[in-house]
Order: structure tokens, then C-alpha cells, then sequence
């Protein structure tokens, strides 16, 4: 065999060695190493690619054996009584701050349709939130629907990444095209930007919606953490 052949041949051998570590299925080396598919295979590959190939799997097979040997002992452990019981503690404490993040969502999102229908009217409410933005929109109780165009998306992130973490506070909102200046009711447009003038006049409103999507997602990133911390034990019981 050429060194050419010699090496693509160990790479195969290599990616199949990795497979069975990953549980997966290995390939037919004696078929991917004869017939004009390999041949071509090894005119074009180029000897010092596939030294590097070999050398990645090298380390990807050191790490994935390691792996397994952590997944086996955190299984063993597991087994016995004591890991049963730490696990159960474990899934328990993640339900409980899986149940309280949903809880904070549910009652800020509540909250927060309370406080746009008190600030603007009862035809405001939440059309979307989530830690860095919030959609307030017009509904139509007559149409049972979303007022088309009629939404002020606001913007908020304690420390924006992309302005030098600083804090991000925007409304982003597009217009809603011409429209008849003496029709003001519920859906009507001249409506819309009258309650866009009275959102955007008032600084204590505004700064308390400010503080409010901060502790938002301040209080859902902290929820965050302390799952990933939980799901960090889970799978590594034991430091390994």
C-alpha cells in the first residue's frame, strides 16, 4: 500500500473505532477500502490533511473513552442507594425550578397585561414576551383579532453587548400607512398613534416598564443557572 492508501485506511479504521464508542454502527472497512471509490478517495486527498484527520480522531477517541468511563461509574453510582437518592433530590429540586420559572413567566406576563391595559386601555394587552422584548398590541374584542400594524415592540437588556454593555431601552415601530384623522375608535389608526404619544410621554411609566424587563430577565437567567448547575450534577455526580 502507498502511504496515501496506509493512512486514509487508518482514518476509516479510526472513524469506525469512534462509531462503536459512540454506540453507533461501524462501516465496512473491506468495502471502503477496494474498488475505484477508494482509489479516487486517495487521489484526491492530500497526505498532510489526512494526518491531521488521524490526529483529530486520535483525540476525539481519548475524550469519548473518557466520557464513557464517567458515564459508566455516574451509572454505577446511581445504582446504588446512596445515588438513587441523590438523584431523586436532584429531579426534584430541578422540577421545583422548572414549576417556579414557569410561575414567574405566567405572572409577569399577567402582569404586565394588567399594567399596559391600566397605562393605555382595555383594548391593549401582551402579544409577546420574553427576556429582552415586549410586544404590546391592540385587540379588537369585535373582531376577535390583533389590530393589524398596531403594535409597540419595546426592547430592554441590562447590559447590551453590542453597545459596549451598556443598557438597551427601544421601541421599535413601524407605520401603519395613511388613515382618516377623525376616526379614533378601537382599531382605527389615528387611536393607535394617540396611544403611542401618551406611552412615549410618560417617564415614570417608562421607567418602571425599564426595571421591570430587567428584573425579568435577571430573575429567569438565575432560574437558568441553577438548573444548568443541576443538570451539570446529574450528569457528573461524582467530580469526575
Amino acid at each position: 500500500m502507498t502511504r496515501k492508501e496506509t493512512l486514509l485506511t487508518q482514518k476509516y479504521e479510526l472513524q469506525n473505532q469512534l462509531r462503536t464508542l459512540r454506540g453507533e454502527e461501524p462501516r465496512d472497512i473491506a468495502l471502503l477500502t477496494s474498488g475505484w471509490k477508494f482509489q479516487q478517495a486517495v487521489r484526491d486527498a492530500r497526505e498532510y490533511s489526512l494526518k491531521q484527520e488521524i490526529a483529530q480522531l486520535e483525540t476525539a477517541i481519548a475524550n469519548q473513552k473518557a466520557e464513557n468511563e464517567k458515564k459508566a461509574k455516574t451509572e454505577a453510582y446511581f445504582a446504588t442507594e446512596e445515588g438513587k437518592a441523590h438523584k431523586a433530590e436532584l429531579e426534584n429540586q430541578k422540577n421545583i425550578q422548572i414549576g417556579a420559572y414557569n410561575e414567574y413567566s405566567n405572572n409577569s406576563l399577567e402582569e404586565m397585561k394588567h399594567w399596559i391595559k391600566d397605562f393605555l386601555g382595555e383594548h391593549w394587552t401582551v402579544k409577546f414576551m420574553n427576556d429582552t422584548c415586549i410586544e404590546f398590541a391592540v385587540w379588537n374584542a369585535e373582531t376577535g383579532k390583533f389590530a393589524f400594524g398596531q403594535e409597540i415592540e419595546v426592547k430592554a437588556e441590562q447590559h447590551y453587548y453590542f453597545n459596549d454593555n451598556k443598557e438597551l431601552f427601544e421601541t421599535n415601530v413601524g407605520s401603519t400607512g395613511s388613515f382618516n384623522i377623525e376616526e379614533q375608535e378601537i382599531g382605527d389608526r389615528a387611536r393607535f398613534y394617540i396611544d403611542l404619544g401618551k406611552f412615549l410621554s410618560d417617564p415614570a411609566k417608562l421607567a418602571r416598564l425599564k426595571n421591570r424587563m430587567f428584573l425579568f430577565a435577571e430573575t429567569l437567567e438565575d432560574i437558568r443557572d441553577c438548573v444548568r448547575r443541576i443538570n451539570a450534577e446529574l450528569e457528573n455526580p461524582l467530580g469526575l
